[in-house]
């Protein structure tokens, strides 16, 4: 059973006993050899690091292997002893494997950075033209209500306009069609301000000099006697 276990990926799996004798190894050659049989750098740094383990019962071991190999790579083990079987099982990483690994992963969190970027970009423009909309939505409604407001005021002024002009229609028509001789005087000086058409008949007068001349001019009162009837007209 040992001997079928099989590394998957860049993952590898070996065991050992606790003599150093490989017991399961994804290079089959090594099957049955004693790791302390092989007498150079990289087998005694990883003899080191075995027996570190077996002191304290798990340890993490990086060295060089194949061990005789000039062109060993570096790798990383977790190994653990298990004292019931006598057995020491590791598994870890090639470097370069690991290395490959890690460049794969970083450029997927790259890629999701980027597809997240794109993703909030697209969100942050789309918000940005349904601002716009709305924005133009609400100036096209205060457009509409001005204009509805200025019709309002504009017809407002139109039947104020209006009841000023019937107002002074009727004014005039009692004025003119007045058959009592009517003139108006400014009470301060005595300046004939208007005279409706019968006074300008009495009176013989065109009205355009009629509105020239001063009540004095056409008055039989005294001076002093239109400046008492003036005075009561002011205070009246």
């Amino acid at each position: 059973f040992l001997n079928s276990l099989e590394s998957q990926d860049n993952e590898y799996i070996f065991i050992l006993d606790q003599q150093g004798k490989v017991l399961s190894h994804e290079d089959k050659k090594y099957l049955g050899k004693n790791m302390y049989s092989f007498n150079n750098d990289n087998s005694l740094k990883f003899i080191e690091e075995f027996n570190k383990a077996l002191k304290l019962g798990e340890s993490f071991v990086r060295y060089s292997f194949p061990f005789s190999s000039e062109n060993a790579k570096e790798k990383i083990s977790f190994i653990k002893s298990f004292d019931k079987w006598m057995w020491v099982i590791g598994a870890g990483y090639n470097d370069e494997e690991l290395e490959v690994d890690i460049i794969k992963e970083q450029e997927l969190i790259n890629k999701v950075k980027k597809d997240r970027y794109i993703e909030v970009l697209s969100i942050g423009l789309l918000l940005t033209v349904l601002l716009m909309i709305i924005s133009l939505y609400i100036t096209k409604l205060l457009e509409i209500r001005f204009i509805k407001y200025k019709k309002t005021i504009k017809i407002a002024e139109d039947e104020k306009n209006k009841e000023l002009f019937n107002n002074a229609k009727i004014y005039e028509d009692l004025f003119e069609a007045n058959k009592s001789k009517i003139i108006l005087i400014n009470p301060e000086n005595g300046d004939i301000l208007n005279a409706n058409k019968s006074a300008i008949d009495f009176y013989g007068y065109r009205k355009s000099k009629l509105l020239s001349m001063n009540i004095s001019d056409i008055n039989t009162l005294s001076k002093e006697e239109i400046e008492i009837e003036m005075n009561h007209a002011l205070k009246d």
